[in-house]
């Protein structure tokens, strides 16, 4: 059976074919395709909730409430959370040692806590996780002073773990400052092995130093065909 149709979603005129079995049990054709059926159907079904009776947009929802959903969790939540309790809904405060590890974004360059809201969390407005938490709690802070973790980790934003102390400061007491008793590769930093980076403001293993001369040498020899001492005829 063939019949001429015109597509109730696209308005496309069409001929379409059945046989009388089909036609018997679906009846004359509507859509031009698959695809404008499926969409009607979509544009057909209302949102969950039922006093709404808006067109589904996402999750089952209208687009007023997915929007509520994926903000709060809660389709039928009308109040905005705030801008300081999205900041406390990313900080678990079981962390080791008594740390707030901070849950949202970390900085890839530096482990550092980073808050993706819009609004301005503290009058200063920086986007670090730890100095939002320190100025909530403790105060503003100071103009050139910088925000020191007492326990090193970077991603931790509990106020009894945070310093403001100098740039100095921070750096003596950091992984290169006076703090350290070890290099990375095990020499203890004691008496002569220490030499002091006034450029970095920091101290140095000087048997690394010696280490990275040796094969610093060795390569250059190596490279124009030079004896080193001892070598040779």
């Amino acid at each position: 059976m063939r019949f001429t149709i015109t597509c109730k979603t696209c308005g496309t005129v069409v001929e379409k074919t059945r046989t009388p079995a089909q036609f018997a049990q679906r009846g004359a054709p509507q859509f031009c395709s698959n695809a404008c059926q499926g969409s009607a159907m979509r544009r057909n079904r209302t949102c969950s909730i039922k006093s709404c009776g808006e067109r589904n947009h996402a999750h089952g929802y209208c687009a007023v409430h997915a929007a509520r959903l994926a903000r709060s969790g809660d389709p039928l939540a009308t109040r905005r959370t705030t801008t300081e309790e999205s900041f406390w809904s990313r900080v678990n405060k079981n962390g080791l040692g008594g740390c707030w590890i901070w849950t949202g974004e970390i900085q890839k360059e530096n482990g550092y806590g980073k808050l993706a809201s819009r609004l301005p969390l503290i009058p200063g407005g920086s986007k670090l996780a730890h100095r939002a938490s320190y100025e909530l709690h403790t105060g503003p802070i100071g103009e050139g002073l910088q925000v020191d973790h007492l326990c090193h980790i970077r991603a931790c934003v509990n106020p009894d773990h945070l310093e403001a102390v100098t740039p100095k400061e921070n750096t003596r007491r950091g992984l290169h400052g006076e703090m350290r008793t070890h290099c990375k590769y095990g020499h203890e930093l004691v008496g002569e092995n220490i030499a002091y980076d006034a450029k970095r403001n920091c101290r140095r293993c000087r048997t690394c130093a010696r280490t990275r001369d040796r094969r610093r040498r060795a390569s250059v020899r190596q490279m124009y065909g030079v004896a080193g001492r001892g070598e040779g005829a």
